[in-house]
């Protein structure tokens, strides 16, 4: 104790519990993460500053590289915290890592944060500076003002007050070194005032820019050594550390754990100093230390420690030792310890002295004070250091004293003083508890880890009940946020049982089960007595039946197996065993939202309802027993059955009743004891599961236990005098819920409890009442009802017993119970199920928060010295994260299904860096970009962030954009003022509009570009208007210039007539002129001018030059369309179905009447038979918006998921029994084993099916006690398959005639099925084969309460007419299935059955194309539109039979998607089959000839221009002739027409193996030219000098690098070469750049640098040479006269035998994708060809027309007409341009409305460009003279070909809601106008080629709110099945949703958040 002092104390005593106590400590220190951490780091003696870079890297020779840093700054768990992202990325990195260790303080000292809410608790927060101030307030201009409430200082403590919700006073202090401990001493003053009850007292101080440690340095406080050495004479200064503490100071009597109680704390100012401002003053450290312990009456000789500022400083540490020495060494009879923990730590600075605090706890708490660190000799100028009156501690010291003083002095002269005392309460047997109760620990934390690391910590210690209490108290209440909870339990015998889960943090309702009879074993209650509320719930019991002779504890703890053969026993036991259970969950807090009893556990919910006391429960118990066992009863028996109660009870003999409904598929019987015997074993005997219950040979709940129910309820009425009523929660299970308002059921009276005894147990319809998402708690002896609980309640529900039977230790599960609960979100107040723990806890108590762990997979921005200085000088890092507010908008810019970092958005980036290096806002900087590249495109994940380093170069402007290591952008930018820019002074372009040409609104224009593969969204929407040309429109102006600059893009898309997918490459020139554009906004829509001729775009301030964009291949779809055909199927032995097509229609009968979104197949495994389960899997996967869980019950090792290969199907070692709810069951063999089949037919769900697969000649029917109907059946080779279900007796539907020829019926099927009744509602049509009552039927079933309703279509004539009591029907009804359709004397319903596979046809006319770019296994050779007997040509065309054809460059690059088909054509008729340049064959009249073509010459026979096409010599095969037209063409026009080669000129000729380069070297050499050529490989060297002597190595040089130089350069002596022939791109084109001689010309016939702009320096024309590049393509395409020219040059080059055919490979057509992979190798020497026939051996011989095998394709006569209905909606304008580009060329396009958008008007317009004749009709295709006058129309144009009719209007809404009227408006263009088409077309196209209607699923499967829709498209299906019966065309399409035009897609534009359903 201390000692008093003589001096009259100053400072009042406070009363006893009101000294304030620090009760929890938390910090992160240098090189330790927590507490623990720090203090085994000063014991252990470890200097924790260290040398490295974690904070900078900068080698400055005054700043020392030792410092003290913490760990993971970056970190922070923000959303625990409430902090919203954007608030997290600009806070203080102090005030999260302040946040954080608050909670661990808090919880340290055993408090809960939630009870902190609305308290008097103070935040004082000691912190000086903030080192990310600067660059979050003034350098970072474009954050939002969020960085005021992140990055002030005030924030520090209104921060945690804010997230506390605490109401004391909350500030910030700074006196520098010192503020924490003035923080400590504000505390203390405010809780002993009375301002507050308890107080959060924390500290932080961060290094994070070197210049304030540089600072430091001139200031001459630092060691330059970097070695901090308090008290010592060489001490040089100190070393900078970081730290952040937090403590939590209290009220003695509110403390659970008290590390140190606060005597008193004082601080003061130095004032006015001779000395300066920095200079300590020893004086008034003196004054500030005696006046402490003056007010507090204690002699300074009584403190025992001092912990010292010692900062190591000479003139600090001489200055305070002194002033310690003259106040605490004056009569000390033994020295004074010192220390400073800045030795060990360095200086913490605004946190010193929390550091100190927790230093001077840690010794407290472990009875040792760590060593003084770099102390070796005293100071000399410290006269009580030289005499011993101080003494350092410099070695780990033993320590027993109680008070130690702690000093804090700041740099400005503020002074802090604190005494502390010791908390003097010991540890006694290290906390072990006196009782042998196990200790349950539950935990919560953000993360799995967090939890774990609380409990390994409690299992790794002996059990120490004060420090399990602590947790206790913290866990009393939820911690909101904290997703994981888990347990462990503490034993005695070191038995563990642990467990941590998700807790996704929805509160669920609990609900008490209580068991009746059958729930008692011996010595139940043993164990549980160790819990103390238990026995004295169970002392209660004894004494209320003492008087009665009973002893409760004998019965409960009684190991006498014979002990309950007494009935009375039974009853009384459990009974006191329950009310044990519930005093114990009452003691824990938990009380339940509903009851539910089992027979007499109904007992225990009179108990738990306040209608019984404890006694009295009791005794009702024993009266029953006394009841059961004096009334005169005969011998009965009960017996468990695992059949349902309805079941059971048509079963049962008369004189055995049902005595307890428990489940579905349980229930208990009750009778005389030998019928039940009988019976029990005939169940047994027929696979029904019966087992006899011990029930006293005393028939319960039946009529044999009548006579005791007088006694009983005489006993009852004495008990129970005023009866209470019972509660809304209490489920009554012995009445009948009809029953429930009765006067019986009302109250817990007499009466009812002697039902309870009387009736049959309605436990299984009471069960029924508990919510989906509800806990159930079993109380009772034993989880008797575990099982059927598991069973018979929804899946949601979770399930916990208490106790269980034989259990070593039912203590110990009770406990693990209570763990359970917790961890599914109960907040048991475990504490009041053990004996109290005496507050304070006694020191050495474990520490809570270092176990805390946080949630920390995200990084958070911590300014960083790099960051600054690289922004700066040029350089930045971004980090871009969509979840961000400002970027979200980003997520809207898709392209191809991918979101794309927009172009615009790389521009953003780099503006915003240049008006950071420049210091101005860059939404008010102009600027110009120049010559931008983009080299890729950047993918934004949906998770995290990506990060950008962007550097501009300060003279240049040379700007590169960098991302995942590879630059993605690069250009020039420069602020526009520097520069000479002028915008270009152009007039707008008028706007083209007029009837025809419809301007294009935002809606037409999105839909377009979605075609395309622009899935624009939100913000980057934004052309408002464009007109029909794409030269003018408008530009939403919303603040944003990246979306702004994008839709400029946008805008010069519609210039190219491609549905091609481009993406920008390149810009000129982009100017950014932000005064221009702020006054051209005038109006928020901004004008927009493209002018395609000039490349220019402008718009507001923004003008963009020379925009070029590059086209690239779509990506493959992810998944494939389902093609299915509808057929109307058999439900008996249907025909041509092999075993998957059988299983695929057993699986959609299933789901048809059994509509579910989780499907659940379990197959039973047989080793005989072949897994089924796989293909059910690929059948689901086809269906949409199912869920599948597909399992396999297989024995270990029978079978594995290896041999399955399918992730979907799981393979369980489980019994079949175990499985509930299944919505298919495939089983083998079942029929002939009543049992498994009992127990199939259990595993079901209601209305399931079991698909059994039986053996060939297998009986299937079916045995009367199961009623199971045959759904399905079909006999295959090897085995039979049945479909079965339960079947049903109808009662009395509603039976309703449906007809087509008026709607009268709908009223009544809307009374019918409004009616809440369950009749069935069957809905009949007989004698109209065009009804359309399946797809009606199948949208009703979508609705909501139409699950009764069925379907009767009798197609069948012969059929009697309708009777529900004639046989026919009636057996068809008891099968009670959805769709019954009559046809051909057989019942079957319509199904979905795989299409085939599409055949090839025999044509002569053949084509190759690649399905999908990218995929050369995806060739198909197509079926051509030309037939050699009916092609006309024109002069300049000529018909050849193609024989070779070659393979070129161009078509490899196409055919593996690195350049898109657009790339060759102009428009879309020209981008089709574009494989093919090259061949040779015969003409029409037998000639050889070879050729060549822009595209389309891989194919068997081609229309050929005669302009390039050449005879071919008599010497020459054809296959000779194939090598010879493109390569020659090439080196010809490259050599000849356009480099003008002389004899005697020197060539390089690049890639000299090659076909051109072959071609070359011929001219060449022929011409009289030197020769240098390059190759790729060793063979091909050789090839070519064995090929032309005269070349050697000297000529030969290497084409894989530049060498080629060197050589040329030599062996020309320096001068170069006259021409190069170039096809290498990059370093190895500059270098032949470099080859040119004097006049040279460089002649470029590769595509890559002229595609990428690639930099060509104009030195080189100084030597006047000149550089050409070679376009062939363009020749063939658009300059007839020179290619006349080049063919009269090739002509003669072969007549000169100049022209000599190359090397080739040939591959046969059948072998096209080896041919393309041969060709991608580089592999071949000359030319890659592909035969199509042999040549025959005559020269001249007239092509027979051979066929070939080929896929069909669709072609349309030109002279022919095509009629569209409902043609200019979405799908129509899709299928007439798909009509156009297969040689549609007279369309008829009917519609209401005529052309009224935009989009329309372009799509028509554009092809009529193609020379299409287009004519809309306006005729009413609703009405017979409609359709006549479309028709004629049409005729008129030219023979009709086909009519598609996609004409729809849509009337959705409910059935409920339709009209008559609304069936009438949705028939019109769908039933009614089909029906006219069909009628009229028969007789005014008689050579109709195809009859189309567009139908959807919604009538095959069904769409809620569409019933008329639905029923229409069936009729129109059943028109097409009559035509095509006729022997007409006749084909109905069920289109499934359609997500870029349409209907389904203007719904989802509307509505961009709606999901559509299973369209």
């Amino acid at each position: 104790m201390p000692v008093p002092t003589d001096a009259r104390p100053r400072l009042s005593q406070l009363p006893l519990g009101e000294e304030v106590v620090i009760s929890g400590i938390s910090g992160c220190f240098p090189e330790s993460e927590n507490v623990y951490q720090f203090r085994d780091n000063l014991i252990d003696s470890v200097n924790m500053t260290t040398i490295d870079d974690r904070r900078w890297k900068l080698d400055h020779p005054e700043i020392p590289s030792r410092s003290g840093k913490l760990y993971n700054i970056v970190k922070f768990d923000a959303s625990f915290f409430g902090v919203h992202y954007k608030q997290a990325q600009v806070m203080d990195p102090q005030c999260r890592l302040l946040l954080e260790r608050t909670y661990e303080a808090v919880v340290d000292a055993g408090v809960n944060p939630q009870l902190l809410k609305g308290q008097n608790t103070g935040v004082f927060i000691g912190a000086s500076f903030s080192e990310s101030e600067r660059i979050l307030f003034y350098d970072k201009l474009q954050t939002s003002g969020l960085s005021l409430t992140g990055c002030s200082r005030a924030m520090l403590a209104n921060r945690l007050s804010y997230w506390l919700g605490t109401h004391g006073p909350s500030y910030m202090l700074d006196s520098a070194c010192s503020s924490s401990l003035y923080a400590v001493e504000h505390a203390y003053r405010a809780i002993r005032d009375g301002y507050c009850d308890s107080a959060i007292v924390g500290g932080s101080n961060l290094c994070l820019h070197p210049y304030i440690t540089l600072l430091f340095s001139r200031l001459g406080v630092l060691s330059r050594d970097g070695v901090c050495r308090p008290f010592d004479r060489d001490a040089n200064g100190y070393v900078r550390s970081e730290a952040v503490c937090v403590m939590f100071l209290q009220k003695a009597q509110d403390a659970k754990r008290v590390y140190a109680k606060v005597l008193h704390a004082k601080t003061n100012s130095d004032g006015y100093k001779d000395k300066g401002i920095t200079y300590p003053s020893r004086e008034r450290q003196t004054q500030l230390m005696e006046q402490l312990y003056e007010e507090i009456g204690i002699k300074p000789t009584s403190v025992d420690y001092l912990e010292a500022h010692g900062t190591g400083t000479r003139v600090g540490d001489c200055e305070e030792l002194n002033a310690v020495d003259q106040v605490f060494c004056k009569g000390r009879k033994t020295p004074l310890l010192i220390g400073s923990v800045k030795s060990n730590m360095g200086h913490a600075e605004p946190v010193s002295g929390l550091c100190s605090i927790t230093k001077v706890a840690i010794a407290m708490e472990n009875g040792v004070i760590p060593a003084n660190l770099n102390f070796s000799s005293p100071r000399e100028d410290v006269e009580g250091m030289i005499m011993g009156r101080l003494k350092v501690v410099s070695e780990n010291l033993p320590w027993k004293g109680s008070l130690v003083g702690v000093n804090s002095f700041g740099f400005g002269g503020s002074n802090a003083h604190v005494l502390l005392e010791k908390n003097g309460k010991g540890k006694v047997n290290g906390g072990a508890p006196t009782d042998l109760i196990p200790r349950l620990v539950v935990a919560s934390g953000r993360t799995e880890e967090a939890v774990n690391v609380i409990l390994k910590d409690f299992e790794s210690r002996p059990v120490d009940a004060e420090y399990v209490r602590l947790m206790h108290d913290v866990q009393s209440l939820e911690i909101a946020g904290h997703t994981y909870r888990g347990y462990t339990l503490l034993t005695q015998n070191d038995r563990r049982q642990r467990s941590i889960k998700f807790y996704p943090g929805s509160k669920r309702p609990v609900w008490f089960v209580f068991t009746g009879m059958g729930s008692q074993w011996p010595g139940m209650g043993k164990s549980l007595l160790k819990i103390p509320v238990f026995a004295a719930a169970i002392y209660k019991c004894q004494q209320a039946l003492k008087p009665h002779g009973i002893n409760v504890l004998d019965i409960i703890t009684s190991d006498d197996p014979m002990i309950f053969d007494n009935i009375l026993n039974c009853f009384v036991g459990i009974a006191a065993c329950q009310i044990g259970l519930v005093d114990v969950m009452r003691a824990a807090g938990i009380e339940p939202d509903g009851i539910v009893g089992h027979s007499v556990g109904e007992l225990g919910c009179s108990y738990i309802d306040g209608c019984f006391t404890a006694e009295e429960m009791l005794l009702a118990a024993y009266y029953r027993g006394c009841a059961s066992l004096e009334a005169e009863l005969i011998k009965g028996l009960m017996a468990a059955v695992g059949l349902g109660a309805e079941d059971a009870r048509k079963l049962c003999p008369p004189d055995i009743e049902v005595a307890c409904h428990n489940g579905p598929n349980f229930c208990t019987l009750s009778g005389p004891a030998e019928s039940m015997k009988k019976f029990v074993k005939e169940l047994q005997e027929q696979g029904v599961f019966a087992k006899e219950v011990n029930c006293g040979n005393i028939a319960y709940h039946s009529k044999y236990i009548s006579p005791a129910g007088p006694l009983l309820l005489k006993y009852l009425k004495q008990l129970i005098t005023h009866p209470k009523p019972r509660s809304s929660r209490w489920v009554c299970s012995s009445l009948p819920q009809s029953e429930w308002n009765t006067p019986e059921a009302t109250h817990s009276s007499a009466e009812y409890h002697t039902n309870n005894l009387l009736n049959a147990v309605l436990f299984e319809e009471a069960s029924r009442h508990i919510p989906h998402n509800a806990i159930t708690v079993e109380i009772a002896p034993h989880g008797l009802l575990q099982a059927i609980l598991k069973r018979s309640l929804k899946k949601g529900i979770t399930n916990v017993a208490l106790t269980q039977r034989g259990h070593p230790d039912c203590s110990e599960y009770v406990f693990t119970a209570l763990g359970k609960l917790f961890e599914l979100g109960l907040q048991p107040n475990l504490a009041n199920l053990y004996p109290p723990v005496c507050y304070p806890v006694s020191r050495g108590t474990p520490m809570i928060s270092p176990l805390i762990r946080w949630e920390h997979s995200e990084d958070w921005f911590v300014m960083t010295y790099e960051s600054q200085e690289r922004e700066k000088s040029g350089e930045r890092s971004v980090a871009i994260d969509p979840k961000d507010e400002d970027k979200k908008y980003l997520t809207g810019h898709v392209i191809d299904g991918r979101n794309l970092f927009p172009a615009t958005a790389y521009l953003e980036l780099v503006w915003e860096s240049l008006a950071i290096m420049t210091e101005q806002v860059y939404t008010e900087m102009s600027v110009v970009f120049e010559d931008v590249r983009f080299h890729r495109a950047t993918k934004i994940p949906k998770e995290g962030n990506t990060e950008f380093i962007i550097m501009v170069q300060k003279g240049s402007g040379n700007f590169e954009v960098i991302e995942g290591g590879g630059s993605v952008v690069s250009g020039i930018v420069q602020v526009l003022e520097n520069t000479s820019y002028k915008r270009a002074s152009l007039e707008p372009p008028d706007p083209c509009y007029n009837d025809e040409l419809l301007e294009f609104s935002s809606h037409d224009i999105y839909k377009e570009l979605r075609l395309r593969g622009y899935d624009y969204q939100g913000a980057f929407c934004g052309l408002v208007s464009l007109d029909s040309l794409g030269q003018t429109g408008k530009i939403h102006w919303n603040n944003n210039w990246v979306t702004f600059m994008d839709s400029m893009f946008q805008a010069q898309l519609f210039h190219t007539d491609s549905r091609s997918l481009f993406i920008p490459i390149a810009i000129q020139k982009l100017t950014i002129d932000v005064k221009r554009h702020t006054a051209c906004l005038q109006e928020l829509d901004v004008p927009v001018h493209v002018y395609k001729e000039m490349n220019i775009i402008q718009s507001g301030g923004v003008e963009v030059r020379g925009l070029r964009s590059s086209a690239v291949s779509r990506r493959k779809p992810l998944s494939q369309p389902v093609l299915e055909k509808c057929v109307l199927t058999p439900y008996v032995e249907p025909a041509h179905l092999d075993l998957h097509t059988t299983l695929r229609v057993c699986t959609h009968i299933t789901l048809e009447n059994k509509p579910v979104t989780q499907v659940k197949v379990v197959e039973l495994h047989n080793p005989g038979w072949v897994p089924l389960a796989p293909a059910v899997a690929l059948i689901l996967a086809d269906l949409p918006l199912l869920k599948a869980n597909i399992t396999i019950l297989a024995k270990a090792g029978d079978l594995s998921e290896m041999d399955l290969n399918m992730a979907e199907v799981k393979i369980e070692d489980h019994k079949l029994k175990d499985k509930q709810e299944c919505t298919l069951l495939i089983a083998s063999n079942i029929l002939l084993h009543r049992e498994l089949l009992q127990t199939a037919v259990n595993a079901l769900a209601d209305g399931a099916c079991i698909l059994a697969r039986e053996k060939v000649g297998t009986e299937s029917e079916l045995s009367n006690g199961f009623r199971l109907e045959t759904m399905f059946e079909k006999t295959l080779k090897e085995e039979k398959l049945l479909l079965l279900r339960k079947g049903v007796t109808l009662g009395n539907p509603v039976v309703i005639h449906v007809t087509g020829h008026n709607y009268d019926w709908l009223p009544e099927v809307q009374t019918a099925i409004r009616s809440s009744s369950k009749r069935h509602v069957i809905l009949v049509v007989q004698g109209e084969p065009l009804s359309g009552v399946v797809g009606l039927v199948n949208c009703i079933r979508k609705e909501p309460g139409s699950d009764y309703v069925r379907c009767f279509f009798i197609l069948d004539s012969s059929a009697p007419q309708f009777d529900v009591n004639l046989p026919l029907y009636q057996q068809q009804l008891k099968k009670d299935l959805v769709m019954n359709v009559y046809s051909g004397g057989k019942w079957g319903s319509y199904q979905h059955l795989p299409l085939d596979g599409c055949a090839t046809v025999s044509t002569p006319h053949v084509s190759l194309k690649i399905m999908t770019p990218g995929d050369l296994s995806s060739f198909r050779w197509l079926e051509g539109n030309l037939v050699p007997e009916s092609v006309q040509t024109t002069p300049d065309e000529e018909l050849v039979q193609i024989y070779y054809s070659a393979l070129n460059f161009g078509n490899v690059v196409l055919a593996t998607g690195k350049v898109a088909a657009n790339f060759l054509g102009n428009n879309q008729l020209s981008q089709d089959n574009v494989q093919g340049m090259e061949f040779s064959g015969r003409d029409q009249k037998g000639c050889r000839v070879m050729g060549m073509m822009a595209q389309q010459a891989l194919a068997s026979m081609v229309l050929a221009d005669t302009k390039m096409l050449w005879k071919v010599p008599d010497h020459w095969t054809l296959e000779d002739a194939a090598t010879v037209p493109v390569v020659y063409s090439t080196a010809y026009y490259a050599l000849v027409m356009v480099g003008g080669m002389k004899k005697g000129e020197s060539v390089l000729i690049h890639s000299g193996g090659g076909g051109v380069g072959l071609a070359a070297i011929n001219i060449c050499l022929h011409a009289g030219c030197m020769v240098y050529t390059t190759v790729g490989t060793k063979e091909k060297r050789e090839f070519i000098k064995k090929q032309y002597p005269q070349l050697t190595d000297r000529n030969i040089g290497n084409s894989r690098d530049t060498s080629f130089e060197h050589l040329v350069l030599t062996e020309t002596n320096g001068r170069g070469v006259d021409l190069v022939l170039n096809s290498l791109s990059e370093d190895k084109q500059q270098a032949s750049i470099r080859c040119l001689a004097p006049r040279g010309r460089f002649l470029e016939i590769g595509k890559f640098d002229l595609a990428n702009n690639s930099f060509l320096g104009l030195e080189v024309f100084l030597r006047e040479t000149s550089f050409h590049g070679v376009m062939l393509d363009k020749v063939t395409s658009e300059d007839p006269e020179t290619l006349k020219i080049l063919q009269d040059i090739v002509t003669q080059g072969i007549s000169a035998g100049v022209v000599r055919p190359l090397p080739r490979t040939v591959f046969p057509y059948t072998e096209v994708e080896q041919a393309f992979r041969y060709m991608t190798t580089g592999k071949h020497v000359g030319k890659v060809l592909m035969q199509f026939q042999p040549e025959e051996d005559s020269k001249v011989v007239v092509p027979a027309p051979r066929l070939m095998q080929a896929y069909p394709q669709y072609f349309c006569n030109p002279s022919y007409s095509y009629i569209i209905a409902g043609g200019l909606g979405g799908f129509g304008l899709e299928l007439a341009d798909w009509l156009v580009l297969r040689g549609a060329r007279k369309l008829v396009l009917s519609s209401r409305s005529g052309v009224r958008t935009g989009y329309q008007s372009f799509r028509v317009r554009t092809w009529r460009s193609y020379g299409v004749k287009v004519v809309i009709s306006l005729a009413d295709i609703t009405t017979k003279s409609g359709v006549r006058a479309l028709l004629s129309e049409a005729n008129r144009l030219g023979q009709v070909d086909a009519i598609f009719n996609l004409a729809v209007v849509l009337r959705d809404a409910f059935l409920e809601n339709q009209t008559k009227a609304d069936f009438v408006t949705s028939a019109g263009p769908k039933a009614i106008a089909t029906r006219h088409l069909d009628e009229l077309s028969r007789q005014m196209c008689p050579h109709l080629r195809h009859f189309v209607v567009f139908s959807s699923v919604t009538c095959g499967c069904g769409n809620t709110g569409q019933t008329n829709y639905g029923m229409n498209n069936s009729i129109m299906e059943r028109i097409c099945e009559a035509r095509v019966r006729d022997g007409l065309p006749g084909l109905a399409v069920q289109w499934g949703a359609v997500g870029d035009v349409g209907l389904v897609a203007e719904m989802q534009e509307k509505h961009r958040d709606r999901a559509i359903g299973q369209l």
